[in-house]
């Protein structure tokens, strides 16, 4: 019998050492995944916490509740004394309360130090942990004493951390701006302006862009977005402050509607420079370890990310040179990148979703954590699907230019595909999204380089030669000659129309309980309502336009007779009067007719029949007025995507246009004779 219990107690030591060994190996796993600023805020608050119990004659520095509640409450009223040397050359020092913020990592810190030494300890410990009833009660009474001991004491400014505190869409330019006019280490400045960029758009904390490689960047594509393709930068974030339990979470931004704002050309440029300019390396994909550590925000070498200073100061210089005043730095994007989404209409779910804030199991484990909608009012456009049109995505770059830029990647992808031992899937996306890059930093740099030509990496060959200049020509041209599809322009007044709608509904409204009856409110005073809409449509969208409203009423039935009357009166007097002027756009039509490919190339480059001019013609007499009528406009819109994958499919394969013709119709016929239309 006392064998077999001196044999229990062994045993019962062993099982007690292992448990000891794991909690001990589970908080050094804690410690290490924590991110590096939490480690450095909590260390000295915790030594300050060990130096106060001596000095307070405790038996150990061992946490528990009250002292936690003490320690706060002497810290509170001692306040943080301020040497201020005086304009006479004299000191004076002043006591300056701590901020709620403050003393709230105060507590957080001293509960780490109580998990910690729970683990040291084991076996000597019996407090209860400190976060109990008393410190609860102690932590909601802190805010408002730190809140009316601050303004009153201190004169505190009441405009810290209100909605005042950062910068405007406005001075988001300007900063973007003053980065890439910066001369002095511009390879740097153009860094900056990146993660200046995407910290607001993507609504990134600071070092989630330091911890940021190279293997955690690819690029998607927006299907369905509207007139122009939309790429889509995506990075994927594992780690962090708040996804310490390291899911892998996206987030992603399109092109901007405003050049000097756009985030994902922002990250083409300050590449370029790296491998162009400063001339770093190009990745070797033959081995992961050669390139899975290479950061994107690089510092002094390509696997040491920015540090937390440099930002700092950087974002801080950045600021003084605009006039920002913001009490936060390196998270002042986060702050006004929710700020203006909101302001732009976002919902605060949506906004939760970008910034990921509270991500639940559903985001992580289902979700891409791309949420369209809040993409696109972030990068300038409407909301609703169908609306991404990119006037300087109008031309194609030759592709004999863009591959003057990051010239390795074909020869990377060829030796992926030779020799599968190199081929990674982050591999073949952060290739895939150089490709992407080349056409938006050449599209870019015409508007940009007419801002700040003096910029050095405009002196690189790539903008100086004959094809870049040729392209920027035809960009200009192009821009200036074609008007915004008609599925946009009503996208962008569809507000105020509805607006307009809904006061004549309103007006009628009132005239009838006015009138006391149900008779039949006057035609002539609905028509004098109503033109106010009509005028505004004309207006935004030119001829053509007529409004019609599903009657739900005899008041709505009366209304949209009178409204379709006006319409179809002005049209009539519209097209007589064109008749009378012969105008441009009287004078043809594009082909409703047209049944292959061959066809449609002769209509836009000779014209059908003998005396017919062809579409070429009419845009380089007339640009855009020939096709000034909405229908038409949306017409030449789809038949330009052909046209435009004609000479792209001649550019890839080298080969004539007439040979991509041929090409194009083959594809159409193919897929089973389909209209052009449905092509």
């Amino acid at each position: 019998m006392a064998s077999n219990a001196d044999q229990q107690r062994i045993h019962n030591m062993e099982n007690a050492a292992i448990e000891a060994s794991l909690a001990c190996e589970t908080r050094s796993v804690v410690e290490r995944i924590r991110p590096v600023n939490t480690i450095y805020a909590y260390i000295p608050k915790q030594e300050k916490f060990k130096k106060w119990c001596v000095e307070r004659h405790y038996p150990n520095d061992i946490v528990s509740e009250m002292k936690i509640v003490r320690y706060v409450k002497e810290l509170f009223e001692k306040g943080i004394q301020s040497t201020v040397r005086n304009a006479d050359g004299t000191t004076s020092t002043t006591r300056i309360g701590y901020s709620h913020e403050t003393l709230k990592m105060h507590i957080k810190a001293l509960v780490d130090l109580y998990n910690k030494q729970k683990v040291e300890y084991e076996g000597m410990m019996t407090l209860k942990h400190p976060r109990g009833e008393t410190l609860k009660n102690f932590e909601s009474s802190l805010k408002r004493l730190c809140s009316a001991a601050r303004q009153s004491e201190n004169f505190v400014d009441p405009g810290i951390g209100s909605i005042q505190d950062g910068y405007n869409a406005e001075q988001l330019v300007q900063v973007a701006d003053y980065y890439f006019g910066r001369k002095k280490k511009a390879g740097d400045a153009l860094r900056d302006r990146m993660m200046f960029l995407l910290n607001h758009m993507m609504m990134l904390r600071g070092e989630t862009l330091r911890d940021t490689n190279l293997n955690h960047l690819f690029s998607l594509e927006f299907k369905d977005e509207g007139a122009t393709r939309c790429p889509v930068f995506v990075m994927m974030i594992t780690g962090g402050k708040t996804n310490q339990e390291h899911h892998t979470l996206y987030s992603g931004v399109i092109r901007h509607k405003n050049v000097q704002m756009c985030a994902f050309g922002a990250i083409g440029f300050y590449l370029f420079h790296r491998f162009h300019v400063q001339g770093e390396a190009f990745p070797n994909f033959s081995m992961n370890e050669n390139w899975f550590n290479t950061k994107l925000a690089r510092g002094r070498s390509i696997n040491k990310a920015v540090s937390y200073n440099t930002q700092l100061n950087s974002i801080s210089n950045a600021f003084a040179a605009v006039g920002i005043n913001s009490i936060k730095k390196t998270h002042s994007g986060r702050q006004a990148g929710a700020r203006e989404a909101e302001m732009a209409g976002l919902s605060h779910d949506h906004i939760r979703r970008v910034g990921r804030w509270n991500s639940e199991s559903m985001e992580n484990n289902y979700l891409t954590c791309l949420p369209r909608t809040a993409i696109r009012v972030i990068q300038g456009f409407p909301e609703e699907k169908g609306c991404f049109w990119l006037p300087r995505a109008l031309v194609t770059p030759p592709l004999s230019l863009q591959k003057k830029i990051f010239p390795m990647v074909e020869e990377w992808q060829e030796k992926m595909q030779m020799d599968p031992s190199c081929q990674t899937i982050c591999g073949e996306g952060f290739l895939k999204l150089l490709v992407e890059l080349r056409a938006i930093i050449l599209q870019d740099a015409v508007f940009l380089k007419q801002l700040i030509p003096e910029h050095e990496m405009f002196t690189h060959e790539v903008f100086q030669c004959e094809d870049f200049i040729t392209f920027a020509e035809e960009l200009n041209r192009a821009i200036n000659s074609t008007t915004p599809p008609a599925e946009v322009e009503i996208q962008r007044v569809a507000p105020e129309i509805n607006s307009r709608i809904s006061d004549l509904a309103l007006q009628i409204q009132s005239l009838y309980r006015s009138s006391g009856s149900n008779n039949t409110v006057s035609n002539e005073i609905i028509e004098a309502i109503s033109s106010n809409v009509i005028k505004k449509m004309e207006e935004k969208f030119g001829n053509g336009v007529g409004i019609y409203t599903q009657p739900s009423s005899s008041t709505n039935a009366t209304a949209n007779v009178a409204v379709n009357n006006t319409a179809s009166t002005r049209r009539r007097g519209r097209e007589d009067e064109e008749d009378e002027e012969d105008s441009p756009r009287k004078r043809y039509k594009l082909s409703r007719d047209l049944s292959n490919i061959n066809c449609l190339w002769k209509e836009w480059t000779v014209g059908l029949t003998q005396g017919k001019p062809s579409i070429n013609s009419l845009n380089e007499e007339y640009g855009s007025k020939w096709r000034q009528d909405a229908k038409e406009r949306k017409y030449y819109s789809k038949r330009l995507i052909i046209i435009n994958e004609i000479r792209k499919i001649a550019e890839e394969r080298s080969i004539s246009l007439e040979d991509a013709v041929q090409a194009v119709e083959n594809e159409r016929v193919s897929l089973q004779g389909c209209s052009l239309d449905k092509l």
